[in-house]
């Protein structure tokens, strides 16, 4: 299951300091963590409130990771205010094992940095200066492919195609995938790419002759 979550300059510490693999513990007034289900429901919080909060070093980051399915079905989907703001709710006890189903990485999807901030972001790894991204072992899971999701890439934005969706990696993700960039994946915006993956197994059926299935650890 994908998954996404806003979170501010501190969290996004913590979460350096164990290599991008782990969510912290909530903090004691915290019995509940929430994931949400849409990057648009994380980018709001992030954009609209982690700005403007000290707490938060007036920067938001939405994080996206992938869990197993067969553990997030533990946890139905909540509506916290309609269909537009849908997310997990689970409870404090239970963040440890959650991040023992995580897939790969907990990866910076965008950041939005407030007037009051004093940091510096990074265009293309959407980290503040002094901040590294994942490291990636050579027969350990990658960065997830922004069109098919599997764990193929060893950096972001560095234009690598994907073996398993043939998707140039040029940079684009959730903010821009509607748009159409006229680059390295021609006519395509990421959004149709990812529903010609789920029809025909390529980001393009051109490709199809292209791809192979994912390894055992990019899945």
């Amino acid at each position: 299951m994908l998954l996404y979550r806003p979170t501010g300059l501190h969290e996004l510490q913590l979460l350096a300091g164990v290599g991008w693999r782990a969510w912290p513990p909530r903090l004691p007034d915290q019995p509940i963590f929430y994931p949400v289900v849409t990057f648009s429901y994380a980018e709001k919080i992030a954009r609209d409130w982690n700005t403007i909060d000290e707490f938060s070093g007036f920067a938001g980051f939405v994080m996206r990771f992938q869990i197993d399915d067969a553990f997030a079905q533990r946890y139905p989907v909540q509506r916290a205010a309609g269909r537009a703001h849908e997310e997990l709710w689970v409870p404090a006890e239970d963040l440890e094992e959650l991040n023992r189903h995580i897939r790969g990485f907990i990866e910076v999807v965008s950041a939005y940095v407030g007037q009051r901030a004093t940091l510096q972001v990074d265009p293309i790894t959407k980290l503040p200066a002094g901040f590294s991204s994942p490291i990636i072992a050579p027969d350990g899971p990658g960065l997830s492919c922004p069109c098919c999701r599997t764990l193929t890439l060893s950096r972001r934005s560095g234009f690598e195609i994907c073996p398993v969706c043939f998707w140039t990696d040029d940079g684009q993700d959730d903010p821009d995938a509607d748009v159409v960039r006229d680059g390295p994946n021609a006519k395509l915006s990421l959004t149709t790419a990812r529903q010609n993956f789920l029809a025909c197994g390529a980001a393009s059926a051109e490709f199809k002759d292209r791809v192979r299935a994912p390894l055992p650890f990019e899945r």
